[in-house]
């Protein structure tokens, strides 16, 4: 077994702007490993909220695969069936390892399980069926008049995602509103709000079509959640991170988002997809900003999902060769030549 990082900045289409800040670059890891005459590849997205950086997430991934190359080279040896390939997924799970660099590793080792049986990821885990998806694509926090202009060229997009931090969430949202009166709306506060102005907040709702929020309270804050008081679903994205802490959500979200950089992979968001259709959950497959490589591995769940958030193909200034598009809404299907 052979292995390559890289590291990659990757110049965005416009400024994005959350509670926490603003980017103008999605800065990436890519990984590529090689065995047995085949070759897998992933990309992930490291993130600052997490304690992580390209160079962390880089170093513990050059660290892991080090460290186990003898392993995991006899392991890739080994697999001789299609039930073996979680030898290499139960490897990695059982050395700790979490975030974005178990990502990059377990979502490259399913690539390189793809091309070893020769099939794709569709027909190996007899996924639902690929074809293009409604996904929510992104309006950035700014000012009242930056985001009505943004609103403006967005108001044939059928589910929009909005930015918010704690400042005039209302006022903005009537505003978008009427510019785009055939929409539906997520609203995304990345933990800025309170429990208190939550609750106000749903009541100015009334009339608009929003159909989830998103992580309004901090994550250290979701015993909050149980004095919610309002009737739009409420989706878990900071406070969601891996199936051993799902139970503490249940009762307190409606929804969760699974992504593959804070589950530490696809092999886990598989889990978190079960433990949140037994526990009757909205399920929202989203992502970090990146390209398509880093948009994949989700993608190829969304048969499972209630709601799709994958628009980074569009947030890139230049995507992967082989990258999704966005059509009136719809992301278009997956295609094996760029992942899986």
């Amino acid at each position: 077994m052979i292995f390559a990082v890289s590291l990659h900045s990757l110049p965005l289409a416009r400024e994005f702007r959350i509670s926490r800040g603003a980017k103008t670059h999605a800065d990436v890891v890519r990984l590529r490993i090689d065995a047995c005459g085949f070759s897998g590849r992933s990309e992930c997205v490291p993130y600052a909220r997490y304690n992580e950086s390209v160079d962390s997430v880089s170093a513990s991934i050059d660290a892991f695969l080090t460290q186990w190359q003898i392993e995991l080279s006899l392991i890739f040896t080994d697999i001789a069936y299609i039930n073996d390939a979680f030898k290499l997924t139960d490897f990695i799970e059982s050395k700790q390892l979490s975030g974005a660099a178990a990502n990059a590793i377990d979502c490259a080792m399913w690539d390189w399980l793809c091309k070893r049986f020769n099939q794709s990821i569709y027909t190996l885990l007899e996924l639902p069926e690929n074809k293009p998806a409604l996904t929510a694509q992104t309006l950035s926090l700014g000012s009242i008049d930056d985001m009505l202009a943004q609103a403006k060229q967005m108001r044939h997009v059928p589910l929009i995602k909005i930015k918010f931090d704690a400042t005039d969430v209302v006022l903005k949202m009537k505003k978008i509103a009427e510019l785009c009166p055939n929409s539906e709306f997520i609203l995304d506060a990345n933990e800025a709000w309170s429990i208190e102005l939550l609750n106000q907040i749903v009541i100015g709702l009334t009339g608009i079509r929003v159909c989830l929020i998103e992580q309004p309270l901090p994550a250290d804050s979701d015993e909050d959640m149980l004095l919610y008081q309002g009737k739009i679903p409420i989706c878990a994205d900071e406070s969601c991170h891996t199936s051993r802490t799902f139970a503490q959500l249940v009762g307190k979200y409606q929804a969760i988002n699974i992504k593959l950089d804070k589950t530490g992979g696809f092999t886990e968001a598989l889990r978190l997809i079960q433990l949140a259709q037994a526990a009757r959950m909205q399920i929202m497959l989203g992502c970090m900003v990146g390209s398509s490589l880093a948009m994949a591995p989700n993608r190829v769940l969304a048969g499972y999902a209630d709601v799709l958030d994958l628009d980074g193909p569009i947030l890139v200034a230049q995507d992967i060769e082989n990258g999704y598009t966005i059509d009136s809404g719809y992301i278009s299907s997956h295609s094996s030549r760029l992942w899986g």
